[in-house]
């Protein structure tokens, strides 16, 4: 298991995905020299899956989500799973169109740095709040974040639901499928309003 993060690693993962999209956007050379400092890092040079989550903020400060990709699991170091899902929510999210760089000045950054899936039999082990959950099946299969369940609200039986909705499955279809889950450690960008 990779040592816990701590606020100076969070504020390092996050200031490395708004670079690698700002370096998308207007390529000057920085994001290298960031990813070669990272490399040094313990904490951050271990492979780990990671999420880069990306949220603008409406006229009545009100969250929206603006994107969000990542890797529940990487053979590649942290900080580069998150220099990749940084520039792949900005710009792949086929949900959204691509970031703008006036949007880059009033987007929040948040980055899920994920710990190893386990398998479990009994989805009575999922822990709302503390557990993300993957779902696996022979048609599908679909993934939420630890806190996805809590900021909706949902009960362990509502997440089942949701989660075989998000793999575009009928609402019974975990109970076929096979259920692993992970935690996150989450690191929000604080500060960021609209320009």
């Amino acid at each position: 298991m990779s040592r816990p993060l701590d606020a100076c690693d969070g504020r390092r993962l996050i200031e490395l995905a708004r670079l690698a999209i700002r370096d998308r956007l207007h390529p000057e050379g920085g994001l290298d020299n960031a990813l070669g400092a990272s490399a040094a890092i313990d904490g951050l040079s271990e492979p780990r899956g990671a999420f880069v989550t990306l949220w603008h903020r409406d006229a009545n400060g009100a969250k929206k989500l603006r994107g969000c990709i990542g890797r529940i699991e990487s053979p590649q170091p942290l900080f580069r799973t998150v220099a990749e899902a940084a520039t792949q929510s900005a710009f792949e999210d086929p949900r959204f169109e691509p970031l703008t760089a006036e949007e880059l000045e009033t987007v929040e950054i948040e980055v899920s740095a994920l710990t190893p899936l386990a398998p479990i039999e009994d989805p009575q082990q999922i822990e709302i709040g503390r557990h993300g959950v993957e779902l696996r099946c022979a048609r599908g299969g679909a993934v939420f974040l630890p806190q996805v369940a809590h900021e909706h609200g949902w009960d362990r039986q509502a997440l089942l639901k949701q989660l075989s909705r998000k793999a575009g499955l009928a609402e019974t279809a975990w109970r076929e499928g096979r259920l692993r889950i992970f935690e996150a450690e989450v690191f929000h960008e604080c500060g960021r309003s609209p320009a």
